[in-house]
């Protein structure tokens, strides 16, 4: 399952993986379909695990989106599921990197026991 229209590009083309894309609308320079629409059917999933990218982590605010409706995505995504993994590499941590923070979606404390990350 993804909103992410980069995703179902790449994987549309393979007939060994069968992929749900989510609904909602898609505007704006994030290619992926957000919205009340695209939470509401995220919602009705339990998955095992889920792949999330962040905008940037912070020892302050967490991990961060760069909309409210990115935010919005990634909070259903994490109450639906059993492990997040988030995917990110050393550039999307703040004191690596002078940033206005927009949102926060997650408290960083909370961060250790409910995720685990990939870093390159």
């Amino acid at each position: 399952m993804t909103n992410s229209i980069l995703a179902v590009s790449e994987l549309s083309s393979l007939s060994h993986i069968d992929l749900y894309v989510v609904g909602g609308s898609v505007s704006g320079n994030l290619p992926a379909s957000l919205g009340a629409k695209a939470n509401e059917e995220i919602s009705r999933f339990k998955v095992d695990k889920a792949f999330i990218g962040v905008h940037s982590i912070s020892f302050d605010a967490g991990l961060t989106a760069i909309s409210d409706a990115e935010m919005q995505m990634k909070q259903s995504i994490i109450r639906t599921t059993s492990k997040v993994i988030v995917l990110a590499d050393s550039s999307r941590f703040s004191f690596f990197r002078k940033f206005f923070f927009k949102r926060s979606y997650v408290s960083f404390r909370l961060l250790f026991s409910l995720f685990s990350f990939i870093m390159c």
